[in-house]
């Protein structure tokens, strides 16, 4: 009997050691591979042989030598958060989310959510598994233990850091609320400064920052230095803050001068001198950019001398309608065709990039191009495009248009954001344009 049992405990104990052999040989070189084996599957483990030590076998080895309640606690705390290697910068600031929504819902303190977002970073640092996210993450915990941030701020401070991608739309929202009380004369340029900074200064004091937020500090720094001052200091901000905007507004002011020109409503030098107002006064703001300096140079090209105002005005069409086509461009690479706003009734809208030929083809230059109202119905044309336009009734190779044609009608320049009205009391087809983009077409019939 006794021989039995020895027997058993050295065939035990042969294969404990043969299996401990096996796991052991099976776990490749962290350099070479990420697969573990030996168990009953094969997977590939973030971090790689290292991590996985540190975060299973030395868990395991330490259990069984003893371990402390404390140690053991903390080791499973760690466990219990999903990490991965491969989608680190989704499925890290995912997990973070979790907690911040509920804090933001109220449902946690800002104490708890702020536990758990030291868990889950710790438990990516103990699985060796980093990358520009986890890492600013990283700070702006250190930043909370030092002090510098309390633990509200620092919930936002990680909020911002982790999701990047939201903090240009956050701060430009931000900025605009007051701006826009401003343009609506809610509240006066100095009250629309001392709000603007103070927004500034929320995110700087979180140790958040980008391209945008270090442009509108260079904006500030005017203002403090007294370069910029009142409606101008705020507009400054407004394109500063909104570079994407820049182009159009400049593009849309340029063309105020230069269509009244091809309809000879103005001489050239007026045009000239209009366009020069333009230029200088997004220059004075300190806002530029490439079609900025590109008109700036056709009028010191002018200034010299050697070129008519006419060839001068030529020369910065040409320049402003490379840059509306370089915007329609970009806009068809993101998507194309806008999409139609949801609309009252009877209304018409012209949408952006209608001022560049293309919108025919699709048949959105305006949308709907065609509708059909009873005698009576008022019509109302929306100008959601940066850029003027027109609702001229008639075509472009018409003997009559606008007014002077029967039952005619004529917006006149309508400026982005503008609306339109007429009242159509006979029936009929009533062919309309735009005598600023003879392209644009529409037609409506009273029935």
């Amino acid at each position: 009997m006794t021989n039995s049992k020895t027997n058993l405990v050295v065939f035990l104990t042969a294969i404990l050691f043969t299996g401990a052999f096996s796991f052991s040989a099976t776990i490749p070189n962290a350099e070479a591979s990420t697969d573990i084996c030996g168990l009953m599957f094969c997977s590939e483990y973030p971090g790689g042989k290292e991590a996985y030590e540190a975060n299973w076998v030395s868990s395991f080895l330490s259990q069984v030598g003893g371990s402390s309640s404390e140690e053991h606690h903390e080791k499973h705390e760690v466990k219990s958060v999903y990490v991965s290697s491969h989608n680190v910068d989704e499925e890290f600031p995912a997990q973070l989310d979790v907690f911040i929504h509920k804090y933001e819902l109220g449902k946690i303190s800002a104490e708890e959510a702020l536990d758990e977002i030291v868990e889950i970073h710790k438990a990516y640092e103990m699985a060796r598994i980093s990358s520009e996210l986890v890492s600013g993450v990283g700070e702006k915990i250190s930043l909370y233990n030092s002090g510098m941030l309390n633990v509200e701020e620092a919930v936002e401070a990680v909020h911002l850091t982790a999701e990047p991608q939201n903090v240009n739309p956050e701060y430009q929202a931000a900025l605009d609320e007051v701006i826009h009380k401003f343009e609506l004369d809610k509240i006066s340029a100095d009250e629309a400064i001392d709000g603007i900074k103070e927004t500034h200064m929320g995110f700087v004091d979180l140790y958040i920052t980008s391209d945008l937020i270090e442009a509108v500090d260079e904006t500030i720094s005017l203002i403090n230095a007294g370069k910029l001052s009142g409606a101008d200091a705020v507009e400054a901000v407004h394109l500063t803050a909104e570079p994407q905007n820049v182009n159009p507004e400049f593009i849309s002011a340029v063309e105020e001068y230069t269509y009244q020109f091809e309809l000879n409503d103005i001489s050239s030098d007026e045009t000239i001198n209009g366009i020069t107002g333009v230029h200088d006064g997004f220059v004075d703001l300190y806002v530029s950019s490439d079609l900025i300096e590109d008109v700036g140079v056709q009028l010191i090209i002018y200034e010299t001398g050697n070129v008519s105002a006419e060839h001068a005005i030529h020369e910065i069409q040409e320049v402003v309608e490379e840059a509306e086509l370089a915007a329609l461009a970009e806009m068809s690479d993101n998507g194309g065709v806008p999409v139609m706003k949801d609309l009252p009734p009877n209304t018409i809208d012209m949408p952006k990039g209608t001022a560049v030929p293309g919108c025919e083809v699709e048949d959105w230059c305006y949308m709907p191009g065609d509708i059909t109202v009873g005698a009576g119905t008022t019509v109302t044309w929306l100008n959601s495009d940066t850029l003027p336009h027109t609702v001229t009734s008639g075509s472009a190779d018409a003997d009559a248009i606008g007014v002077d044609a029967p039952n005619g009608f004529d917006s006149g320049f309508m400026s982005g954001g503008d609306e339109y009205e007429h009242t159509f009391d006979v029936a009929g087809v009533y062919d309309y344009y735009c005598q600023l983009h003879p392209w644009m077409e529409g037609t409506i019939t009273v029935e």
